[in-house]
């Protein structure tokens, strides 16, 4: 009779052992990705939303006012925003690519000049030869 009792006792705790296995597999598992998910999603609702501040942590402004934000960048405000900064700029390298091109075309009149002058070197040959170029 003792054997049959040690044997029921090893029979229902290993029943309860596999309950509580069915249970960790069934409950705890998933409850804990289910709290891990819920954390995250209400990470996202928070950043999505804002966070008013409180004492010691500054408060975070929601996606739609932070958008906001850097849409009025977008638009010109008589100097203040990037769209202003930016046209800034382009007019500056217009005018630089305005001056370059004007000191190129100079800069080609004159080679265009140069080319049907006499050589120099050969003028200053002539002289010192007493004669010209080719007899």
């Amino acid at each position: 009779m003792a054997t049959e009792t040690v044997l029921a006792a090893a029979g229902v705790i290993s029943i309860l052992a596999n309950a509580a296995g069915g249970i960790y597999i069934l409950v705890v598992k998933p409850g804990k990705k289910i709290r891990e998910f819920t954390e995250r999603a209400g990470d996202f609702l928070e950043d999505w939303a804002g966070v008013d501040g409180r004492p010691g942590v500054p408060g975070r402004p929601g996606v739609m006012v932070r958008l906001a934000t850097i849409e009025e960048q977008l638009h010109p405000n008589h100097g203040g925003s990037l769209r202003d900064v930016v046209d800034r700029v382009e007019r500056g390298q217009r005018r630089v690519e305005d001056t370059l091109a004007a000191h190129l075309a100079e800069h080609r009149v004159i080679a265009s000049v140069a080319r049907h002058l006499p050589d120099p070197d050969e003028q200053r040959e002539q002289h010192e030869t007493g004669g010209s170029h080719g007899d």
